[in-house]
């Protein structure tokens, strides 16, 4: 056990939840609720940490979990049961320090991971909320972590009670058991021209998180390419753990936006660096040993 361990032991804390209909996929800026939905209820406040990534900008990505299912089988009962992604700023006392992350990544280049360890609890679902007149959640308190805050990781001198400020959602779906999982190995793109980033698409257990930097040949990405839900699709190979993308590997994929659909774009994408896997916690039942895909490393 860490010297987090209450990080550790909340995020995977079981609590139950009833909620009735969904949120669905979600390029929030353009988030609404299914025409006669139910009202859901609402999650309990929870710990929900996160990755950060980015070398020119501050990406969080929400640690996610499925847990059991309800009754019904229609929900997850999970709180970390949503895949949520967001560039994010962070500010001390009203000024920026965003750059002390950036310098701190900078400085240590062979720390694939940092997270973010929140010093307060709250709904994830506030920080996105759809088809509801409550405005959205657009900051927290946290610290920022060089290294996993549930292994160990050292906080970022400085960086230790951060407001971290929710720019922009770029990705904010809830897990239904009911959806159909894609066939192809399927990434959400995000970052900024210069630097490009995937992270699975989440969907069903048993399924698997991770989150690579690439670099796209053939053609330029412009910061509003970038904007929407915007995807990588792999055609030729499964949707599973063991075919998942790797450093160093250069690959056919599709481009794929889904404000655009059959307008898919053919481009030769080159893996470069693998910052984050997880397979283990995405099982049900979840295991928090180190799996046999995990021990293959990048």
């Amino acid at each position: 056990m860490t010297d987090h361990a209450p990080d550790f032991l909340n995020r995977r804390r079981f609590i139950r939840h009833t909620a009735a209909g969904m949120i669905g996929w979600l390029s929030v800026e353009h988030a609404t609720a299914p025409a006669g939905a139910i009202a859901a209820a609402e999650d309990d406040v929870n710990t929900h940490n996160m990755l950060i990534a980015g070398k020119e900008s501050a990406f969080v990505s929400h640690l996610p979990m499925f847990e059991g299912l309800d009754a019904a089988k229609t929900e997850f009962t999970s709180p970390h049961r949503y895949q949520f992604i967001a560039e994010a700023s962070f500010t001390v006392d009203g000024k920026p320090v965003t750059k002390l992350y950036l310098d701190d990544r900078r400085k240590n280049p062979d720390v694939r991971i940092y997270t973010l360890g929140p010093s307060e609890q709250f709904v994830l679902t506030h920080l996105f909320p759809a088809g509801s007149s409550q405005p959205a959640r657009r900051s927290f308190t946290a610290k920022v972590v060089r290294g996993h805050l549930e292994q160990g990781g050292k906080t970022v001198p400085g960086l230790g009670n951060v407001t971290v400020n929710v720019d922009r959602v770029i990705h904010a779906r809830k897990f239904d058991p009911r959806a159909a999982r894609p066939e192809a190995l399927e990434y959400v793109l995000f970052g900024t021209p210069g630097d490009l980033l995937l992270a699975h698409a989440i969907m069903q257990p048993p399924d698997f998180d991770q989150v690579v930097g690439i670099a796209v040949k053939g053609t330029t990405l412009t910061a509003a390419d970038l904007t929407g839900d915007v995807r990588l699709v792999f055609p030729d190979r499964k949707n599973a753990a063991a075919a998942r993308v790797r450093e160093s590997q250069t690959l056919k994929g599709l481009l794929r936006r889904t404000s655009q659909p059959g307008k898919d774009l053919p481009v030769d994408v080159q893996v470069t660096r693998q910052f984050y896997f997880e397979e283990g916690e995405l099982l049900v039942p979840h295991t928090f040993d180190t799996t046999a895909e995990e021990k293959k490393g990048f």
